[in-house]
């Protein structure tokens, strides 16, 4: 009503995304730090507002930095329905990958005992041939810029007197942070715990289950692997009533059940409690992922690469375990990842009584 955005264009147009604006001079220098920042209200930020989360075509939105309560002056618009579920398409993957590894796999063992260094080397080559033609694709596909709010400066040596720099704060801030460096462990337990529950499954099937494995893979891809899909696609639909760290804890303490049983029980029970793991591990990463980013304090590129960094952590459970299985059993092995969710858990619980 006061006209500040009289004049003002869009300065930002991604066809079949979004177009923004709301800055002066008509740039993508940032909010107008002048203004008083507005509270983000969708769910995570402790709202009601199943909107915020699932952003149809036309929505106008305030845009905002990693900080949940950044947002003054620069709005966008989307062009088209977006559902928060990209993360969910990952699971169609999980399910065909086991299923077409048992294939090669299982299926040469069965013939000659022993796979061939072509049944190896096949699903190997296939999984390079389309990663290069994805990487090809990314090449070659505009993708929209990643804005930050940075601090900005005026009358830097060399500059007039009312130019201004935007700057990004050191990276030693992000190490200050107690949600990022939280965030960046459980992550790491995370993926060390996916991957060790999943180079475990057929093992402690064949020793625990009485399952042949062609039989566990197929448990593995239709079962695991199906809920894993089903449970990303659940978990976007709950997050527009739940808060995603109150999510992130009963998900954590669904997989912590799921791993007792694992340790303790074996049979068919122990089944429907790998069933449970895969489904309580669903929504993690995505979930720690974007709670860690909370931490970011502007720095949410660099920030984001320390946490995709931490897909190291899937190098270390496997080996870990296999030494637990020679020692002992494959079945104690499993305590391995039920550690892993247990400290998930108290990060979720440490961020929702806000004591990081």
């Amino acid at each position: 009503s006061d006209g500040y955005y009289n004049g003002l264009t869009f300065y930002r147009f991604a066809e079949g995304f979004c177009m923004q604006g709301g800055t002066k001079g008509n740039s993508a220098s940032g909010n107008d730090s002048s203004l008083e920042a507005v509270v983000g209200e969708f769910s995570a930020n402790g709202y009601d507002n199943p909107m915020a989360d699932d952003f149809k075509k036309g929505t106008v939105a305030m845009a905002r930095s990693s900080d949940p309560n950044s947002a003054r002056s620069t709005f966008f618009v989307t062009l088209d329905s977006s559902p928060m579920v990209a993360q969910s398409l990952n699971g169609l993957g999980w399910i065909c990958g086991p299923l077409v590894g048992g294939l090669f796999f299982v299926g040469a063992e069965a013939e000659c005992h022993m796979p061939s260094i072509a049944s190896v080397a096949t699903p190997y080559v296939i999984v390079g041939v389309f990663v290069l033609l994805a990487a090809l694709g990314f090449k070659y596909s505009k993708l929209p810029e990643v804005e930050e709010e940075g601090k900005e400066f005026e009358s830097l040596e060399g500059a007039g007197p009312d130019e201004t720099f935007s700057l990004q704060p050191p990276t030693s801030t992000l190490f200050r942070s107690r949600i990022f460096v939280f965030g960046v462990i459980s992550l790491f337990l995370y993926v060390a715990a996916q991957t060790g529950v999943n180079s475990n499954f057929v093992a402690y099937m064949g020793d625990n289950a009485d399952m042949t494995r062609a039989e566990a893979s197929l448990w593995l891809s239709f079962g695991g692997m199906g809920l894993f899909f089903v449970g990303r696609l659940v978990g976007s639909w709950l997050m527009g009533f739940v808060r995603a760290d109150r999510l992130l804890l009963l998900y954590a303490l669904g997989a912590t059940v799921g791993s007792l049983v694992i340790v303790f029980f074996g049979g068919r029970l122990s089944i429907g409690a790998f069933f449970l793991v895969y489904l309580c591990e669903s929504i993690m990463f995505p979930t720690i992922f974007s709670l860690a980013l909370r931490g970011a304090e502007g720095n949410t590129k660099r920030a984001s690469s320390y946490l995709i960094m931490t897909i190291v952590g899937g190098a270390v459970a496997p080996p870990l375990m296999g030494c637990i299985a020679d020692t002992s059993s494959i079945a104690m092995a499993f305590l391995v990842p039920m550690v892993c969710y247990v400290f998930i858990g108290v990060y979720a619980r440490m961020f929702s009584k806000k004591q990081l």
